[in-house]
């Protein structure tokens, strides 16, 4: 029998069903094929999840548009109650909504209801209460959040939005989990509460998903310790929940759209049949090569 892994609520998928119908989301958008890849070499056990996601390549960016999506999606669920998938939920200035560009079943974005940029190392003022009301949100509906800043795929920087995503959905089409969630995970030594991820090659460190005292102290010494990562005028980098911890991944700066918020998490969209069809661990490695640093090449201690 294939293992079916809970979750995010039925009657909330029945909302987002909903209005993706209302915003014609073709359904084909959002249940693409889906494969496990693994190290055959036996030197990792760390394992990616290879999505085949063509209708992701079709959104527009900044430079394609001059007026702001987001600010269009904000505002179509804030006068259409059913394009808003908490309206009984006060998320501080956010609204959710359907992903526009989905990459699987349920995929949402969690909008500022007015513009405003999305927080950098420089500027961190909203993180600690924006991390707070989107994970216990997550929390509370098995939702998964993460969050990229500019330099790190962020499409539309000038409007914070955090993604919702319903992993489950492709686990189920996978056959299993993968990636992160799936990850052996263990204590950085001297370090009470932080961990790593002993078989993935790339500087990373896990937090508690409500320490943030910790959270903005590590990304404020990224900032101010290691200009060189600053190419943007601060360190891009991306926040990923898992259970009840985040994984951060602080990116070179030099990705642009490239890599997502989700690839350091495992979960590596391509375009073409082709490349979904010939993916393979070494892809997965080399892909995230292009955007995110080696542990030999980041220690991040020094910035703890």
């Amino acid at each position: 029998m294939t293992k079916k892994y809970s979750g995010v609520d039925e009657k909330i998928l029945q909302r987002w069903d909903l209005a993706a119908d209302l915003m014609k989301i073709p359904e084909e958008a959002y249940d693409m094929p889906v494969k496990i890849v693994i190290d055959k070499t036996g030197k990792s056990k760390y394992t990616f999840g290879v999505i085949y996601s063509p209708y992701r390549k079709k959104r527009p960016s900044e430079t394609d548009v001059d007026t702001c999506p987001m600010c269009r999606m904000a505002d179509e669920a804030k006068i259409d109650s059913r394009k808003n998938l908490f309206p009984e939920r006060n998320l501080r200035d956010f609204i959710v909504t359907p992903n526009h560009y989905p990459s699987t079943h349920g995929a949402s974005l969690a909008i500022t209801k007015n513009e405003r940029s999305m927080y950098t190392t420089k500027k961190m003022e909203t993180l600690r209460d924006d991390l707070e009301a989107i994970a216990n949100l997550c929390i509370e509906t098995r939702y998964r959040f993460f969050h990229q800043t500019e330099g790190a795929g962020a499409t539309f920087p000038r409007h914070e939005h955090w993604q919702l995503m319903d992993w489950s959905s492709i686990y189920n089409r996978a056959g299993n989990k993968y990636g992160f969630e799936m990850a052996e995970t263990n204590n950085l030594p001297g370090l009470n509460g932080i961990r790593f991820m002993p078989n993935f090659p790339f500087a990373h460190l896990i937090f508690d998903i409500h320490d943030f005292e910790r959270i903005e102290f590590f990304l404020k010494s990224l900032q101010r310790k290691n200009p060189s990562l600053n190419g943007l005028n601060s360190v891009p980098h991306t926040i990923i929940q898992g259970d009840k911890d985040v994984l951060i991944v602080p990116f070179k700066g030099i990705s642009g759209r490239k890599l997502g918020a989700a690839h350091p998490a495992g979960h590596m969209y391509v375009h073409e049949e082709d490349q979904f069809k010939e993916a393979d661990y070494a892809f997965c490695i080399e892909f995230l090569k292009q955007g995110i640093f080696l542990k030999e090449e980041l220690n991040l201690r020094n910035y703890l």
